[in-house]
């Protein structure tokens, strides 16, 4: 099951162009390692559909695009180098909205506003225009909407100076 990923709304220079990535049949891997905790702690690939809160991620191609289609990322443990870390996993999010697929632009709206008001109970900080770090939105493509993929994922990332990469950072944001 593919998924839209795309950055949030706030100014950063990465270019808003569509891509593709990850083969067919990803979406539900889990090749990581994880301990008692559920932490990540060995890498591998991880599908969009066994992302878990805190998760961290390289996302890969996708740090230099704004927007496209994924399956999975590659999951590491958070205390090793890593693009992004997932703070917020709901596979009912968008339960509320039509049975025919609203749209990226609706789907992305709903998103930002869920990750903006997610965003301080995760870091312990309140989001704005200064601060340096960013988020992705991981949202239903209209094929897994009529596979009844409804679920939000939003993931940390803190882009580079000028915008266009992602910087890799070691531990958790969590606050």
């Amino acid at each position: 099951m593919r998924r839209t990923v795309a950055l949030s709304a706030v100014p950063v220079a990465i270019a808003a162009t569509s891509i593709l990535l990850a083969g067919c049949g990803e979406s539900a891997t889990d090749d990581t390692t994880r301990d008692a905790s559920g932490a990540v702690a060995t890498a591998g690939t991880l599908g969009v559909e066994k992302l878990r809160v805190g998760d961290c991620l390289d996302v890969g191609e996708f740090a230099q695009k704004a927007e496209g289609d994924v399956e999975s990322f590659t999951g590491v443990p958070c205390s090793d180098p890593h693009q992004a870390e997932v703070f917020v996993v709901n596979k009912t999010f968008y339960a509320k909205q039509s049975a025919k697929f609203p749209g990226d632009t609706a789907l992305g709206d709903l998103a930002d506003e869920a990750c903006a008001a997610a965003f301080e109970s995760f870091t312990g900080a309140p989001y704005s225009d200064k601060t340096t770090t960013d988020w992705i939105t991981i949202t239903p493509t209209a094929d897994s909407w009529v596979q009844d993929d409804r679920t939000l994922v939003c993931a940390i990332v803190t882009p580079t100076a000028d915008g266009n990469d992602l910087q890799k950072t070691t531990g958790s944001l969590k606050g």
